[in-house]
Protein backbone atom coordinates (compact mmCIF):
# COMPACT_ATOMS: atom_id res chain seq x y z
CA UNK A 1 0.00 0.00 0.00
CA UNK A 2 1.31 3.50 -0.77
CA UNK A 3 2.02 5.01 2.54
CA UNK A 4 0.95 8.57 3.18
CA UNK A 5 -0.35 9.52 6.85
CA UNK A 6 -2.72 13.72 6.05
CA UNK A 7 -0.11 15.63 5.00
CA UNK A 8 2.69 14.44 7.11
CA UNK A 9 4.86 13.26 3.93
CA UNK A 10 8.40 12.75 3.99
CA UNK A 11 8.80 12.43 0.47
CA UNK A 12 6.96 12.66 -3.03
CA UNK A 13 7.84 10.29 -5.41
CA UNK A 14 7.32 11.26 -9.17
CA UNK A 15 7.04 8.72 -11.93
CA UNK A 16 6.82 9.44 -15.56
CA UNK A 17 4.89 6.66 -17.80
CA UNK A 18 5.15 6.15 -21.48
CA UNK A 19 3.70 3.42 -22.64
CA UNK A 20 5.37 1.18 -20.21
CA UNK A 21 2.34 0.12 -18.22
CA UNK A 22 4.42 -3.34 -17.07
CA UNK A 23 6.93 -1.86 -15.96
CA UNK A 24 5.84 1.10 -14.07
CA UNK A 25 3.46 -1.33 -12.28
CA UNK A 26 6.58 -2.98 -10.99
CA UNK A 27 8.38 -0.50 -10.02
CA UNK A 28 5.49 0.87 -8.25
CA UNK A 29 5.82 -2.48 -6.69
CA UNK A 30 9.41 -2.41 -5.38
CA UNK A 31 9.06 1.20 -3.59
CA UNK A 32 6.15 -0.74 -1.66
CA UNK A 33 7.94 -3.45 -1.09
CA UNK A 34 11.10 -1.67 0.06
CA UNK A 35 10.37 1.62 1.35
CA UNK A 36 8.51 0.64 5.30
CA UNK A 37 9.87 3.54 6.96
CA UNK A 38 9.07 6.69 5.66
CA UNK A 39 5.44 8.10 4.66
CA UNK A 40 5.80 9.05 0.79
CA UNK A 41 3.14 10.31 -2.22
CA UNK A 42 3.47 8.26 -5.33
CA UNK A 43 2.59 10.87 -8.09
CA UNK A 44 2.21 9.17 -11.50
CA UNK A 45 2.45 11.27 -14.53
CA UNK A 46 1.27 9.89 -17.72
CA UNK A 47 2.54 11.54 -20.98
CA UNK A 48 -0.05 10.84 -23.50
CA UNK A 49 0.91 6.97 -23.68
CA UNK A 50 -0.68 5.46 -26.91
CA UNK A 51 -1.15 1.76 -25.29
CA UNK A 52 -2.51 0.73 -21.73
CA UNK A 53 -5.18 3.03 -20.12
CA UNK A 54 -3.30 5.00 -17.93
CA UNK A 55 -6.43 5.00 -15.33
CA UNK A 56 -5.44 1.10 -14.73
CA UNK A 57 -3.26 2.48 -12.29
CA UNK A 58 -6.08 3.73 -9.59
CA UNK A 59 -7.40 0.06 -10.20
CA UNK A 60 -4.25 -1.06 -9.38
CA UNK A 61 -2.85 1.35 -6.51
CA UNK A 62 -5.93 3.32 -5.61
CA UNK A 63 -3.29 5.42 -3.62
CA UNK A 64 -1.36 7.12 -6.28
CA UNK A 65 -2.13 10.51 -7.86
CA UNK A 66 -2.84 10.25 -11.46
CA UNK A 67 -2.01 12.86 -13.60
CA UNK A 68 -2.99 12.28 -17.24
CA UNK A 69 -0.94 15.17 -19.95
CA UNK A 70 -3.44 15.64 -22.54
CA UNK A 71 0.17 15.96 -24.72
CA UNK A 72 3.62 14.57 -24.26
CA UNK A 73 5.38 16.85 -23.17
CA UNK A 74 8.65 14.41 -22.49
CA UNK A 75 10.43 13.92 -19.19
CA UNK A 76 11.08 17.54 -18.39
CA UNK A 77 7.87 18.79 -19.07
CA UNK A 78 6.08 15.77 -17.45
CA UNK A 79 7.99 15.86 -14.31
CA UNK A 80 7.49 19.24 -14.15
CA UNK A 81 3.41 18.70 -13.66
CA UNK A 82 4.69 16.33 -10.53
CA UNK A 83 6.74 18.73 -9.13
CA UNK A 84 4.09 21.40 -9.57
CA UNK A 85 2.00 19.01 -7.20
CA UNK A 86 4.38 17.84 -5.02
CA UNK A 87 3.67 18.39 -1.07
CA UNK A 88 6.77 17.48 0.28
CA UNK A 89 9.71 19.31 1.19
CA UNK A 90 12.04 16.16 -1.04
CA UNK A 91 11.08 15.05 -4.43
CA UNK A 92 12.52 12.01 -5.66
CA UNK A 93 12.47 11.89 -10.14
CA UNK A 94 12.40 8.06 -10.78
CA UNK A 95 12.64 6.64 -14.08
CA UNK A 96 9.37 3.85 -14.43
CA UNK A 97 12.06 1.23 -15.21
CA UNK A 98 13.94 0.97 -11.95
CA UNK A 99 13.79 -1.75 -9.46
CA UNK A 100 14.26 -0.21 -5.40
CA UNK A 101 16.66 -2.36 -3.39
CA UNK A 102 17.36 -2.75 -0.08
CA UNK A 103 15.07 0.52 1.33
CA UNK A 104 16.98 2.67 -1.22
CA UNK A 105 14.49 5.50 -0.79
CA UNK A 106 14.89 5.81 2.81
CA UNK A 107 18.92 5.38 2.62
CA UNK A 108 19.12 8.25 0.53
CA UNK A 109 16.18 10.41 2.05
CA UNK A 110 17.67 9.91 5.74
CA UNK A 111 21.25 10.99 4.21
CA UNK A 112 19.64 14.10 2.44
CA UNK A 113 17.77 14.96 5.69
CA UNK A 114 20.60 14.92 8.06
CA UNK A 115 23.02 16.76 5.14
CA UNK A 116 23.61 20.76 5.48
CA UNK A 117 21.05 22.85 3.44
CA UNK A 118 23.51 23.70 0.71
CA UNK A 119 23.42 19.53 -0.51
CA UNK A 120 20.52 19.94 -2.64
CA UNK A 121 20.68 16.82 -4.87
CA UNK A 122 21.16 13.42 -4.27
CA UNK A 123 21.70 10.63 -6.71
CA UNK A 124 22.33 6.79 -5.67
CA UNK A 125 24.39 3.69 -7.11
CA UNK A 126 22.38 2.51 -10.41
CA UNK A 127 22.74 -0.93 -11.84
CA UNK A 128 22.08 -2.99 -14.34
CA UNK A 129 19.59 -5.98 -14.23
CA UNK A 130 22.58 -8.31 -14.55
CA UNK A 131 24.04 -6.39 -11.22
CA UNK A 132 27.05 -4.75 -12.85
CA UNK A 133 27.65 -0.88 -12.68
CA UNK A 134 26.14 1.59 -14.77
CA UNK A 135 27.05 5.13 -15.06
CA UNK A 136 25.51 7.40 -12.51
CA UNK A 137 27.11 10.33 -12.23
CA UNK A 138 29.30 13.14 -13.94
CA UNK A 139 32.88 14.29 -13.08
CA UNK A 140 34.13 14.14 -9.02
CA UNK A 141 34.03 17.96 -8.98
CA UNK A 142 31.23 20.79 -8.80
CA UNK A 143 32.99 22.51 -11.81
CA UNK A 144 31.13 23.73 -14.59
CA UNK A 145 31.18 23.67 -18.73
CA UNK A 146 33.69 24.93 -21.09
CA UNK A 147 34.78 25.18 -24.81
CA UNK A 148 37.73 23.00 -23.44
CA UNK A 149 35.93 19.98 -22.23
CA UNK A 150 33.36 20.11 -24.77
CA UNK A 151 35.89 19.97 -27.41
CA UNK A 152 37.45 16.93 -25.88
CA UNK A 153 34.40 15.16 -24.89
CA UNK A 154 33.34 15.63 -28.62
CA UNK A 155 36.46 14.27 -30.10
CA UNK A 156 36.30 10.74 -28.77
CA UNK A 157 34.27 10.53 -31.59
CA UNK A 158 37.01 10.98 -33.66
CA UNK A 159 39.46 7.89 -35.02
CA UNK A 160 42.40 10.04 -34.77
CA UNK A 161 41.38 10.15 -30.86
CA UNK A 162 42.29 6.87 -30.48
CA UNK A 163 45.75 7.12 -31.42
CA UNK A 164 46.71 9.71 -28.97
CA UNK A 165 49.25 9.07 -26.05
CA UNK A 166 46.88 7.99 -23.37
CA UNK A 167 48.57 11.24 -21.36
CA UNK A 168 45.61 12.85 -22.68
CA UNK A 169 43.00 11.29 -20.87
CA UNK A 170 43.35 12.90 -17.40
CA UNK A 171 41.89 11.74 -14.37
CA UNK A 172 39.95 14.94 -15.05
CA UNK A 173 37.71 13.38 -17.60
CA UNK A 174 37.15 9.79 -16.34
CA UNK A 175 33.84 8.65 -15.74
CA UNK A 176 33.56 8.12 -12.19
CA UNK A 177 30.07 6.41 -12.68
CA UNK A 178 31.82 3.34 -14.40
CA UNK A 179 33.67 2.50 -10.64
CA UNK A 180 32.60 0.96 -8.17
CA UNK A 181 32.53 4.06 -5.59
CA UNK A 182 32.55 3.80 -1.62
CA UNK A 183 31.90 6.89 -0.79
CA UNK A 184 30.20 9.87 -1.09
CA UNK A 185 31.50 12.59 -3.36
CA UNK A 186 30.37 15.90 -4.85
CA UNK A 187 29.82 15.91 -8.13
CA UNK A 188 28.42 17.94 -10.93
CA UNK A 189 26.14 15.56 -12.61
CA UNK A 190 23.66 12.46 -11.25
CA UNK A 191 21.43 10.49 -13.99
CA UNK A 192 18.16 11.66 -14.06
CA UNK A 193 16.71 7.99 -13.19
CA UNK A 194 17.12 8.56 -9.87
CA UNK A 195 17.62 12.05 -8.41
CA UNK A 196 16.32 13.16 -4.95
CA UNK A 197 15.91 16.70 -4.85
CA UNK A 198 15.29 19.23 -1.87
CA UNK A 199 12.33 21.50 -2.48
CA UNK A 200 13.99 24.68 -2.26
CA UNK A 201 16.35 23.89 -5.07
CA UNK A 202 13.75 24.61 -7.91
CA UNK A 203 12.10 27.20 -5.92
CA UNK A 204 15.62 29.05 -6.59
CA UNK A 205 16.89 27.41 -9.47
CA UNK A 206 13.90 26.39 -11.52
CA UNK A 207 12.17 23.39 -12.97
CA UNK A 208 13.45 21.54 -15.36
CA UNK A 209 13.94 23.12 -18.73
CA UNK A 210 10.62 22.32 -21.03
CA UNK A 211 12.21 22.92 -24.18
CA UNK A 212 14.10 19.67 -23.78
CA UNK A 213 12.03 16.57 -24.71
CA UNK A 214 14.34 13.58 -24.19
CA UNK A 215 18.10 13.58 -23.24
CA UNK A 216 20.42 16.48 -21.92
CA UNK A 217 17.57 17.87 -19.64
CA UNK A 218 19.12 16.27 -16.10
CA UNK A 219 22.39 17.98 -17.48
CA UNK A 220 20.92 21.29 -18.27
CA UNK A 221 19.17 21.05 -14.54
CA UNK A 222 22.28 20.19 -12.70
CA UNK A 223 24.25 22.81 -14.28
CA UNK A 224 21.87 25.25 -12.97
CA UNK A 225 21.24 23.72 -9.29
CA UNK A 226 25.35 24.00 -9.20
CA UNK A 227 25.15 28.14 -9.87
CA UNK A 228 22.31 28.51 -7.87
CA UNK A 229 24.83 27.59 -4.82
CA UNK A 230 23.60 23.86 -4.55
CA UNK A 231 25.52 20.75 -3.91
CA UNK A 232 24.84 17.35 -5.97
CA UNK A 233 26.14 14.21 -4.33
CA UNK A 234 26.59 10.72 -5.35
CA UNK A 235 25.08 8.36 -2.42
CA UNK A 236 26.94 4.61 -3.39
CA UNK A 237 25.30 3.15 -0.31
CA UNK A 238 21.66 2.85 -1.90
CA UNK A 239 21.05 1.02 -5.18
CA UNK A 240 18.66 0.16 -7.63
CA UNK A 241 18.29 -1.26 -11.06
CA UNK A 242 17.87 0.53 -14.06
CA UNK A 243 16.14 -1.02 -16.91
CA UNK A 244 17.42 1.48 -19.26
CA UNK A 245 15.97 2.86 -22.83
CA UNK A 246 12.53 1.47 -21.87
CA UNK A 247 10.03 4.40 -23.04
CA UNK A 248 11.79 5.04 -26.31
CA UNK A 249 13.10 1.24 -27.50
CA UNK A 250 10.56 1.02 -30.22
CA UNK A 251 11.49 4.80 -31.57
CA UNK A 252 14.20 5.63 -33.75
CA UNK A 253 15.88 8.08 -31.24
CA UNK A 254 19.33 8.42 -32.15
CA UNK A 255 18.93 11.97 -34.10
CA UNK A 256 17.23 13.24 -30.84
CA UNK A 257 20.34 12.89 -28.64
CA UNK A 258 22.37 15.00 -31.07
CA UNK A 259 19.70 17.71 -31.10
CA UNK A 260 19.47 17.44 -27.60
CA UNK A 261 23.37 17.66 -26.65
CA UNK A 262 23.54 21.15 -29.31
CA UNK A 263 20.41 22.62 -27.40
CA UNK A 264 22.35 21.79 -23.95
CA UNK A 265 25.83 23.19 -25.05
CA UNK A 266 23.69 26.68 -26.18
CA UNK A 267 21.97 26.72 -23.12
CA UNK A 268 25.20 26.37 -21.15
CA UNK A 269 27.74 27.99 -22.99
CA UNK A 270 25.56 30.34 -25.97
CA UNK A 271 26.43 30.86 -29.80
CA UNK A 272 30.25 29.68 -28.72
CA UNK A 273 29.43 26.64 -27.67
CA UNK A 274 26.36 25.77 -29.78
CA UNK A 275 28.68 26.54 -33.16
CA UNK A 276 31.26 24.91 -31.38
CA UNK A 277 29.29 21.55 -30.83
CA UNK A 278 28.44 21.65 -34.59
CA UNK A 279 31.81 22.36 -35.99
CA UNK A 280 33.87 19.63 -34.52
CA UNK A 281 31.10 16.73 -34.84
CA UNK A 282 31.57 18.17 -39.23
CA UNK A 283 35.21 17.66 -38.18
CA UNK A 284 34.26 14.23 -36.75
CA UNK A 285 32.33 13.26 -39.68
CA UNK A 286 34.66 14.44 -41.99
CA UNK A 287 37.43 12.27 -40.31
CA UNK A 288 35.46 9.18 -40.59
CA UNK A 289 34.77 9.52 -43.84
CA UNK A 290 38.20 9.85 -44.54
CA UNK A 291 39.58 7.05 -42.55
CA UNK A 292 36.78 4.53 -43.21
CA UNK A 293 38.60 2.27 -45.92
CA UNK A 294 40.57 1.66 -43.13
CA UNK A 295 38.65 1.05 -40.61
CA UNK A 296 36.98 -2.89 -39.43
CA UNK A 297 33.72 -3.71 -40.92
CA UNK A 298 32.25 -2.97 -36.98
CA UNK A 299 33.79 0.03 -37.07
CA UNK A 300 32.56 1.10 -40.77
CA UNK A 301 28.84 0.27 -39.45
CA UNK A 302 28.97 2.75 -36.51
CA UNK A 303 31.00 5.31 -39.30
CA UNK A 304 27.54 4.87 -41.63
CA UNK A 305 25.28 5.01 -38.20
CA UNK A 306 27.16 8.25 -37.11
CA UNK A 307 26.43 10.06 -40.67
CA UNK A 308 22.96 9.09 -40.64
CA UNK A 309 21.85 10.67 -37.22
CA UNK A 310 23.61 13.55 -36.93
CA UNK A 311 23.26 14.46 -40.17
CA UNK A 312 19.55 13.81 -40.10
CA UNK A 313 19.38 16.29 -37.77
CA UNK A 314 21.47 18.74 -38.76
CA UNK A 315 18.63 20.93 -40.38
CA UNK A 316 16.81 21.09 -37.06
CA UNK A 317 20.11 21.67 -35.18
CA UNK A 318 20.70 24.64 -37.03
CA UNK A 319 17.19 25.62 -36.17
CA UNK A 320 17.86 25.83 -32.62
CA UNK A 321 19.02 29.20 -32.04
CA UNK A 322 15.99 30.77 -33.86
CA UNK A 323 12.98 28.52 -32.56
CA UNK A 324 14.84 28.73 -28.52
CA UNK A 325 16.69 31.23 -26.37
CA UNK A 326 19.27 30.66 -23.52
CA UNK A 327 16.67 30.96 -20.69
CA UNK A 328 14.39 28.46 -19.25
CA UNK A 329 11.67 27.25 -20.99
CA UNK A 330 11.84 29.75 -24.02
CA UNK A 331 10.73 27.84 -26.81
CA UNK A 332 6.72 27.58 -27.71
CA UNK A 333 7.42 23.44 -27.90
CA UNK A 334 10.14 21.05 -26.60
CA UNK A 335 12.42 20.37 -28.81
CA UNK A 336 11.63 17.22 -31.04
CA UNK A 337 13.40 15.12 -33.55
CA UNK A 338 11.04 14.70 -36.77
CA UNK A 339 11.15 11.27 -37.04
CA UNK A 340 9.92 10.56 -33.47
Amino acid sequence: MVKTVGNNIDISIIIINYNTFELTCNCIKSIIKETKNINYELIIVDNKSTKDDPNLFLKEFPEVKLIISPKNLGFAGGNNLGLELAKSKYVLLLNSDTVILNDAIYKTWHYLEKSSADVGVLGCKLLNPDGSLQPSTGEKTRGGYSIKKLIYKELTNNPIYFHLDKRFKTDENKNLSQTDQQEVYETNLVVGAYMLVRKEVFEKAGLLDEDFFMYNEELEWCNRIVRAGFKILFYPFAEIIHIGKQSSSNINMSRQIYLSQALFYFKVLGYRGYFMYILINFFNLITNVLFYPFLSKNSQFGVGQYIKKFGGSLYQMLSIIVHYQKKTSSGKVPLKSSDL
